[in-house]
C-alpha cells in the first residue's frame, strides 16, 4: 500500500513560493486547456520504451546470434528499461499517467 508524504518546511519564504510554483503550473495548464494526465504523445512514448525493452530481449531469446550482437541488444533493452521506468512508471505511480487508477496502477508495475 503507498503512502502519501508531505513536504513540510518551517521556512515562510519555502511554503510561498511551493505555493506560487503550483498556483502557476496549475493556471499554465488550466489556461492553455492541457490535461495534467496523460496524453497521446505519452502513450507513444509508452508503446516505444515497450518496444525498445521486450523486441531486443525476445530477438536474444530466440535467435542464436553472435555475442556482440546479443551484447548490443541487452543495452538496447536496458536502455528500453530505463526509459520505462523514468517516463512510464514513474508518471503512473505519481497519478499522471490516465485519469483510471487501475490504468495508473498496472503501468507503474511495468518492470
Amino acid at each position: 500500500m503507498l503512502t502519501t508524504l508531505k513536504f513540510v518546511c518551517s521556512d515562510d519564504q519555502q511554503k510561498r513560493f511551493a505555493v506560487a510554483v503550483r498556483k502557476n503550473v496549475n493556471d499554465y495548464f488550466r489556461l492553455e486547456g492541457i490535461s495534467t494526465k496523460g496524453n497521446l504523445a505519452m502513450v507513444l512514448q509508452t508503446i516505444a520504451m515497450l518496444s525498445l525493452y521486450i523486441i531486443p530481449f525476445l530477438l536474444v531469446v530466440t535467435i542464436p546470434m553472435d555475442g556482440w550482437v546479443a551484447l548490443v541488444m541487452a543495452v538496447i533493452s536496458g536502455i528500453g528499461m530505463a526509459g520505462i521506468a523514468i517516463s512510464v512508471m514513474q508518471d503512473a505511480v505519481q497519478g499522471s499517467y490516465s485519469k483510471k487508477e487501475g490504468v495508473n496502477k498496472m503501468l507503474g508495475g511495468t518492470i
